[in-house]
């Protein structure tokens, strides 16, 4: 039980003499007492939170018994132990009233003061007691609500793996089926525009587009290989500012994009596989353009040194990949890095997936911050070369 010295126990009558022996024992027990001669008066204390309230029944404005009701209807004082102490109703209907009513206790005057003291302690230390197994229980619901949580996660990342391994198994094997239609298209594209000055404009421009929609199906027949089947890492010294050069010069920007590339040689290296990053920051600077459609600014950044994820030792340096494109809905933002996803009228959602994994495969960490109307960025944190 809590140490008596900071128990409040608020003691109601209205008989002046009662009230004043009733506390005297209490006070000289260790208890804080405060009084209370009417309902009233009682119901306004009680807000206070005492450890207990000592009630008699007969009260000149509420009886005890509608006290009592009032106090356990109030969500902040229901749980505060409530003891009868009545000179005037002795009787058991009186004690079953009370108690139905909803008081812990039921005492007739006089009494001796060891008895109403050790009636006292056992109400505190049943309150107590239920107090700790609320909050235990508390605990409890806590702890298995956030276990439950868990295993929904860990139920749904199995699920995942099952479906991805399941799309792997498809993947490879349409992906071989497709390759090889696809070489006889874009070798017959090839040869064809061989023969270009003898075509007619509207077939060449036709021409154009088979060769274009046929690159983006290889693209798509990549990334669904790169993804399902990573290739091992083969990291080496790497220069970022040479990446993004080749990056820019096989992707030029549309005319209507503005191209801001602010890295420089003087970059530090990082120590990466050059043709996995160079694929990442390939879906970066094209997925910015088709976010730009009514035109806008790309901005390559170098933001300076940055925290390594945790289980890569070493330093890091900051990449910045930041438009002013359409922006990512809130809702969107958190399953852009999920396999399959995708916003996109065209497309698989395996471009953001397959550079996620790619960057955390060479050490490094790529983030996303957008908002929508205004634009997005991309930090990628990656490993510097030592």
């Amino acid at each position: 039980m809590t140490d008596k010295q900071i128990i409040t126990i608020l003691n109601v009558d209205d008989d002046e003499a009662s009230l004043y022996a009733s506390s005297r024992i209490l006070r000289n027990a260790g208890f804080h007492v405060i009084e209370a001669s009417n309902g009233s008066d009682a119901l306004m204390l009680v807000k206070d939170k005492p450890s207990l309230v000592l009630l008699d029944v007969q009260l000149p404005d509420i009886n005890g018994f509608e006290v009592c009701q009032k106090i356990r209807s109030e969500p902040e004082t229901a749980s505060i132990p409530i003891l009868h102490l009545s000179a005037t109703y002795r009787d058991s209907q009186s004690q079953v009233k009370g108690l139905n009513h909803g008081a812990n206790g039921y005492l007739t005057a006089p009494i001796e003061p060891e008895v109403l003291i050790s009636y006292i302690n056992a109400l505190l230390r049943v309150s107590q007691t239920e107090l700790e197994i609320k909050k235990y229980t508390t605990h409890l619901e806590e702890m298995v609500e956030e276990r439950t949580n868990e295993l929904m996660k860990a139920q749904d990342q199995i699920y995942r793996k099952n479906r991805l391994a399941s799309l792997g198994q498809l993947a490879g094997g349409v992906a071989h089926e497709l390759r090889n239609p696809l070489g006889v298209i874009t070798n017959a594209v090839y040869y064809l525009k061989l023969v270009s000055e003898t075509l007619d404009s509207k077939i060449i421009e036709h021409l154009e587009l088979i060769e274009m929609s046929a690159k983006e199906a290889a693209r798509i027949i990549s990334d669904l290989l790169d993804f399902y089947r990573i290739k091992s890492v083969n990291r080496e010294q790497v220069q970022i500012a040479g990446i993004l050069d080749d990056i820019i010069n096989s992707h030029p920007a549309p005319e209507c994009v503005n191209l801001v590339n602010d890295i420089s040689d003087e970059t530090p290296l990082v120590f990466l596989d050059p043709s996995q990053i160079k694929r990442v920051f390939s879906n970066l600077v094209t997925n910015a353009y088709q976010a730009m459609t009514e035109g806008g600014e790309l901005r390559l950044s170098y933001t300076g040194d940055a925290q390594c994820p945790e289980s890569v030792a070493g330093e890091c340096i900051q990449i910045l990949v930041k438009d002013t494109g359409m922006g990512i809905a809130p809702d969107d933002l958190p399953q852009i890095f999920e396999p399959l996803f995708t916003t996109k009228e065209m497309g698989v959602g395996l471009g953001l997936a397959l550079s996620k994994m790619l960057v955390e495969a060479n050490g490094g960490k790529i983030e996303v911050e957008s908002e929508l109307g205004k634009g997005t960025t991309f930090t990628l944190t990656l490993p510097k070369s030592t």
